[in-house]
């Protein structure tokens, strides 16, 4: 949703299904949330099977010109997937949270200003314009992030966290 709010703006009128704080990978929509989707011209989904429940009612009740827009799909190869003790590559689904990677948030940046510039293309320049002004400062991000861990000796790169979100940002910084 705030990758979509940096690109879109105030140009489109969005909604986030996933209340913050929730857990995606155990949410299942309200019914209520078939009417939003019904009412939408474009649906923007992480992918990778993170929010399936969401994408089956997206199917379902979409209009039919509307757009369902899948990004981890079109962010990475299979190839590029990550599996780790949550997301084992015997389950076939990999683990879908690209976006704290900041190049691989700025690449769900640069599908969002491209769908929306085709879906809308009198604003075009209004996307493009922010899509420039988030990659400024993903590219801040990542370089601080880089300067940031270059200081810890590469034997005591180490990320404990409570949850396995972290393995493209991990892999992207030598953690």
């Amino acid at each position: 949703t705030s990758i979509v709010e940096n690109i879109g703006g105030i140009r489109i009128e969005l909604e986030g299904v996933v209340p913050e704080g929730v857990n995606s990978h155990t949410f299942s929509p309200a019914p209520s949330i078939a009417k939003v989707i019904s009412e939408a011209d474009l649906v923007v989904l992480n992918g990778l099977f993170l929010e399936d429940p969401t994408l089956e009612m997206a199917k379902a009740n979409k209009k039919s010109e509307a757009v369902i827009l899948s990004l981890g799909e079109r962010a990475v190869s299979e190839e590029a997937w990550r599996f780790d003790f949550t997301f084992p590559q015997a389950g076939g689904q990999p683990n879908p949270h690209l976006w704290p990677d900041p190049l691989l948030a700025l690449r769900y940046a640069e599908l969002v200003e491209s769908k929306l510039k085709e879906l809308d293309p009198a604003n075009a320049d209004y996307y493009s314009a922010n899509l420039d002004e988030f990659r400024r400062r993903i590219r801040a991000l990542d370089e601080a992030v880089s300067v940031a861990v270059s200081t810890i000796p590469a034997v005591s790169r180490k990320l404990l966290t409570y949850h396995d979100s972290w393995a493209y940002f991990a892999a992207r910084y030598g953690l």
